[in-house]
């Protein structure tokens, strides 16, 4: 306890202060995070985060450190501060990558969590992105369009959606950090939980939601089976806007632009939109175009006037 105190002071002066920290109502630590840390409320400058001590087990458990501290976060309900006394160099490399702020007596620190209050840390805030990555807006799509990500689990996510896990993770943190959902970590598994109703998603998302459509290409396409309908076509068949334009489809792998002849207007039979994201990811099985939400945003900035007469139509959550 001696040595951690010097520590901290040396990082963040006499201005701290230590107590027992309180964890969230309901919350559920299990015993293995009761065993390997031991946990203090650290408060400087007016706010409080969490300093979790690691006890050392002779096991490198780096890997898995992350996790266990989200996982802490969630339980004590505010940012976490790794205290790992014989930490190498090679875990602090790995922990820095993964963002994790860390205090060591062999390491040095870095803290991330402290980064508008710690100057010392030598280090800047990264930015928060403008606009959700094509992965995060699909997850959030198809909970507006469907509700069915609520009470979803990352595996079973992956099983609903063409993404890896490994990128599922990275949506979904992107969707905690801008208070869109929660995802309380349980003894096993965590899940996604979105409290509001569609409406407020959709009005606290607009602003980080952008279309979806990456290019277009005019093709000579023999079948259109193996695509779903987009753009005006789309639009077409759910309001009175006639499609006067050439049947538009949307897909997502470049490769298909690679297989299937590209056409000047004269002799061009359809239009492919390349999305940033599979827009089968959030239909369901037997849609035949895409959903309506996508659609929307696909051509929210269409200068046509019918079309924006009808988009109200379409997505008015």
């Amino acid at each position: 306890m001696k040595q951690m105190e010097q520590e901290l002071a040396a990082v963040f002066g006499n201005g701290y202060r230590l107590s027992e920290p309180q964890a969230v109502p309901g919350a559920f630590l299990p015993p293995y995070f009761k065993r390997r840390f031991s946990y203090y409320r650290l408060q400087w400058k007016g706010t409080a985060f969490i300093l979790a001590e690691w006890h050392e087990t002779g096991k490198d458990e780096t890997a898995a450190m992350p996790d266990a501290l989200r996982h802490i976060e969630s339980c004590f309900g505010m940012a976490c501060i790794l205290y790992w006394r014989e930490m190498s160099a090679m875990q602090a490399r790995v922990l820095r990558a993964e963002g994790v702020s860390y205090i060591s007596a062999h390491a040095g620190f870095s803290i991330p969590a402290l980064w508008g209050y710690a100057p010392q840390a030598g280090m800047r805030p990264s930015r928060q992105s403008a606009h959700l990555s094509p992965c995060a807006q699909a997850i959030l799509v198809r909970q507006m369009v469907h509700g069915d990500v609520d009470g979803c689990n990352i595996r079973k996510l992956s099983a609903l959606m063409p993404y890896s896990p490994m990128l599922l993770g990275k949506a979904k943190d992107e969707l905690v950090q801008h208070n869109l959902c929660r995802y309380p970590q349980g003894t096993r598994a965590g899940a996604f939980r979105f409290s509001a109703p569609t409406a407020s998603l959709w009005e606290a998302s607009a602003h980080l939601l952008t279309t979806p459509v990456r290019a277009s290409y005019r093709v000579r396409l023999k079948g259109s089976r193996m695509f779903l309908q987009a753009g005006v076509t789309a639009l077409s068949q759910l309001t009175p806007v006639g499609d006067d334009t050439l049947p538009t489809y949307a897909y997502y792998c470049r490769k298909v632009a690679e297989r299937i002849p590209q056409a000047p207007l004269t002799e061009a039979d359809a239009v492919l939109q390349l999305w940033s994201y599979p827009p089968e990811a959030v239909v369901s099985p037997d849609a035949g175009a895409v959903d309506a939400c996508s659609l929307y945003l696909s051509l929210k900035n269409d200068l046509d006037p019918r079309i924006q007469l009808a988009l109200p139509q379409i997505w008015n959550p």
